[in-house]
């Protein structure tokens, strides 16, 4: 029992420190320019898969969570 109840609070410590994620939906886009500088060409078409991310920026706090998360 008190491992569970150990494990249960250490979830909820953390979940305080996750951060929301919206979905950004995949898709092709053109990039590149042929008016701009040299490392800016060729215009090409890129695609990406769909992802998920972070819908506000991470605070110092978040990503110190996470890196004792990790043992880091």
């Amino acid at each position: 029992m008190k491992i569970i109840s150990t494990l249960l609070l250490s979830l909820y410590t953390y979940a305080q420190y996750l951060p929301e994620f919206v979905k950004v939906e995949g898709g092709s886009f053109e990039m590149g320019s042929s008016l701009g500088d040299s490392d800016e060409s060729p215009v090409h078409q890129v695609t990406l898969d769909g992802f998920s991310m972070s819908k506000y920026e991470i605070t110092n706090k978040q990503y110190c969570a996470f890196l004792n998360e990790r043992g880091n």
